[in-house]
């Protein structure tokens, strides 16, 4: 009686694979990714990284926090991922009135000046022909 279960159990278990024939691909598919997942928290685990230990750091009366005399006068960005957990990456902030020349149109004709003042070099001797053709324009 007992192996006609287990023939019944295994009879079962084709017939729910007949009635979805993705089953076997979706457990294919979520072990895979738990597999993965766990491979990559392996390699995480594993590898170096440039960040130095955990510090443990005050927050002043004013709301303030120290990170070191070798970021002074940086500016930095500062996100709040959660409440109580704060990501601060250092930044070069271009400011809005000169973004334009960090623009492909002004990088393009920067080398074309550049271009144009490799093959004109500037010479002393046309000094006072300059300032005389100015002279006459005032």
């Amino acid at each position: 009686m007992g192996g006609r279960v287990a023939e019944n159990q295994g009879e079962t278990a084709d017939a729910e694979r007949r009635r979805r024939p993705n089953l076997d691909r979706q457990i294919s598919i979520q072990y895979f990714r738990a597999a993965l997942i766990s491979e990559l928290h392996a390699t995480e685990n594993a590898m170096p990284t440039l960040a130095s230990p955990a510090t443990v750091k005050v927050i002043g009366a004013n709301g303030q926090i120290s990170l070191g005399k070798q970021f002074a006068g940086r500016q930095v960005l500062v996100e709040e991922q959660e409440t109580g957990v704060w990501l601060i990456r250092t930044a070069t902030v271009i400011p809005d009135n000169e973004r334009w020349l960090h623009s492909t149109q002004a990088a393009s004709n920067l080398a074309q000046a550049i271009g144009w003042s490799t093959q004109h070099p500037a010479a002393d001797s046309q000094n006072d022909d300059i300032l005389a053709a100015a002279a006459k324009n005032e």
